[in-house]
């Protein structure tokens, strides 16, 4: 018997860890839409989805990328549901979508949420590069709708992809939340009162400053820098740290999306560092960003455009050039002082609630219209 849903959303991430298609689902389901969860089988259970309409499929994720979407889109070809919008969550979501879409006659919506050919991870391997362009350019062919995180990327893209589509500017914008100072942070790594709590949270991967982060921590007494995430340069940093017997850098793991904001509110000063050496990482605008604006956390970025319109518009935290040691430190020791954060802290209280997901309901509900 087949099930009917108003939207499928096949996501290839964690669905307890992916913050954008937990808040698309949600916000769907809060308006009565009938949604269904298609991913591979994490060994996890979303609270945020009726059991009955999340749909694990049993793949080999020890494989290549490449193998698993493929077994992931042979998966979700044997599932019996009908719907009227399929939603790829990304760009390692699409064939599955699409086998949707053709099967169906349902419309394709692909959430871009990056841009994939442009990924830093892609910058060096150029045959690698083109065949993921390539490849992209042929699924979204068969995309009805397109969904951006920022203006710059909706620019870029209605270049790269040559015939028309509609698209939506989708932020990275967390819930708005309302949750008081603790100190989650302080207790788990047992860090002095009189320390600040650096913190940076989300994938950890190279081309995000976190080797120079963790350098500019281990010579700052008065500073301890927390890494709440996991990726594949996890590995490499844990190694530093240990190699280099730092004592005052902490990794987390990955953190559920549900559990994050607690530990986010507990920080004094957050980062979000992209070096600018790709077309992904210039027009970032990502949700950790919003995540430190929601937990009233002043914000040490780099200089993106994206980024540094809303950290110096809003005059929510610092921005620098460049990621190297002086320039670090210079504005941990800028913001060291209760009295200075506090500042920054008015400023975000200001824009706090224009910066929630929440403001972005009824374009959400446009686009699966």
């Amino acid at each position: 018997m087949k099930k009917n849903y108003d939207v499928i959303i096949i996501c290839f991430t964690n669905p307890t860890l992916d913050a954008r298609a937990i808040n698309i689902t949600k916000t769907l389901i809060k308006y009565d839409r009938k949604v269904a969860l298609v991913t591979p089988d994490y060994n996890v259970e979303p609270e945020y989805i009726d059991s009955n309409d999340y749909y694990p499929c049993a793949i080999n994720l020890d494989q290549s990328t490449h193998k698993a979407q493929s077994e992931f889109t042979k998966a979700v070809k044997k599932l019996k549901l009908d719907t009227k919008h399929v939603l790829a969550s990304d760009y390692y979501s699409l064939s599955a979508a699409k086998s949707i879409k053709l099967k169906k006659r349902a419309k394709f919506v692909y959430d871009s949420r990056e841009i994939y050919s442009q990924l830093n991870s892609l910058k060096d391997r150029h045959l690698a590069r083109k065949l993921l362009e390539f490849r992209e350019k042929y699924l979204v062919s068969y995309v009805n709708k397109m969904i951006v995180t920022a203006e710059e990327d909706e620019k870029y893209l209605k270049k790269h992809f040559t015939h028309s589509l509609k698209y939506s500017v989708i932020k990275n914008l967390p819930p708005e939340s309302n949750l008081e100072k603790n100190n989650s942070l302080r207790e788990k790594f047992n860090i002095a009162k009189d320390k600040l709590v650096l913190l940076y949270q989300g994938w950890v991967l190279e081309g995000r400053g976190l080797d120079i982060l963790i350098d500019t921590t281990k010579d700052t007494e008065r500073a301890e820098l927390v890494i709440i995430g996991d990726g594949n340069y996890l590995k490499t940093l844990k190694e530093k740290v240990s190699n280099e017997n730092i004592s005052n850098v902490h990794f987390t793991g990955f953190v559920p999306y549900s559990d994050l904001a607690k530990f986010t509110v507990s920080a004094d000063i957050g980062f979000v560092l992209f070096e600018d050496n790709s077309i992904s990482y210039q027009n970032a605008l990502p949700n950790k960003l919003f995540e430190f604006i929601q937990a009233r956390v002043p914000v040490i970025t780099t200089n993106q455009k994206t980024i540094s319109k809303v950290v110096v518009d809003n005059q929510i935290g610092i921005t620098i050039d460049k990621i190297e040691r002086k320039s670090l430190i210079d504005s941990i020791i800028e913001m060291s002082s209760k009295e200075a954060r506090e500042l920054y802290i008015q400023n975000i209280e200001k824009i706090k609630k224009q910066y929630s997901y929440e403001t972005q309901e009824v374009e959400i509900l446009k686009v699966f219209s």
